[in-house]
């Protein structure tokens, strides 16, 4: 383990062996422990002083002041609320020797930062978010950070998404404002999905040439993810994603991806 990585003897931790250190932040870090069942969990440990220099993703040059709180909140709402497969599961939180710990699922696959997807993970990610995020406006949230950093990967096929520390309440804004918390969100994964699009194109066409004639091809083209980028705008989370599924399961093995254009039109286009 990491000799910076210091848990004092407490009530708390004796429940945990940390094993190793995961990230680094400026509001703390996040450590991999175990529990007494030996099972794996992240812990993260808030230094609520240095959170303050926090930046959003989605509001560039904004400084956000990232809220153990409300994190804590959103966190357990959302449990009560039933969870979501695409939302990383809380565990329990306490306060130990001036820090705040968040014991959370632990996702062996880290976070995309520095990951290259298929054009099939990329279609895995957008459908999975895009359901997260509508999962999450219904119960009136809005991520309000939604980041590389901020998606775990579980395994090659499920991707999550974490830190509510830049969670938005709906109910406590105006609905224009509520409206653009939402917007911004989608905006986001629009940002996300196009920051990732140049690299699953290549991808895509080396995989397709190695496909042997009969195989299964991917359930949607690139072209048509582009498309539902553009019309974020125009529609719900929960229409999008009514839309796409509904795309989803008329596409034609026959469906040809029509050459990307930049990244930047893409972003534009929102």
């Amino acid at each position: 383990m990491d000799e910076a990585v210091h848990f004092p003897i407490g009530t708390n931790m004796d429940s945990y062996v940390v094993q190793k250190r995961l990230s680094m932040a400026v509001y703390g870090d996040v450590v991999l422990a175990c529990a007494a069942a030996n099972n794996p969990v992240a812990i993260k440990r808030l230094d609520v002083n240095a959170t303050l220099g926090h930046v959003s993703f989605q509001r560039a040059r904004v400084p956000t002041t990232k809220d153990f709180e409300r994190e804590l909140e959103v966190y357990e709402y959302l449990g009560r609320a039933g969870g979501h497969g695409n939302i990383v599961q809380f565990i329990e939180t306490f306060e130990h020797f001036g820090y705040y710990h968040l014991v959370l699922e632990h996702c062996a696959d880290g976070s995309l930062v520095d990951k290259t997807l298929s054009a099939q993970q990329l279609l895995l990610l957008f459908t999975q978010l895009l359901d997260a995020i509508s999962f999450l406006h219904a119960h009136g949230i809005a991520h309000g950070d939604i980041a590389p950093s901020n998606v775990l990967c579980h395994g090659q096929a499920t991707y999550k998404l974490c830190d509510f520390g830049s969670a938005i309440v709906l109910a406590n804004c105006t609905s224009d404002e509520a409206a653009a918390h939402r917007l911004r969100d989608l905006q986001a994964l629009g940002s996300l999905v196009a920051a990732y699009l140049q690299g699953a194109a290549f991808t895509n066409g080396l995989e397709s040439r190695r496909k042997r004639r009969g195989s299964a091809p991917a359930p949607l083209v690139l072209s048509q993810l582009l498309e539902f980028i553009r019309v974020a705008p125009q529609l719900s989370a929960m229409e999008l994603l009514v839309q796409w599924q509904r795309s989803c399961s008329s596409v034609h093995e026959s469906s040809v991806c029509r050459p990307l254009k930049t990244r930047r039109v893409f972003i534009d286009a929102l």
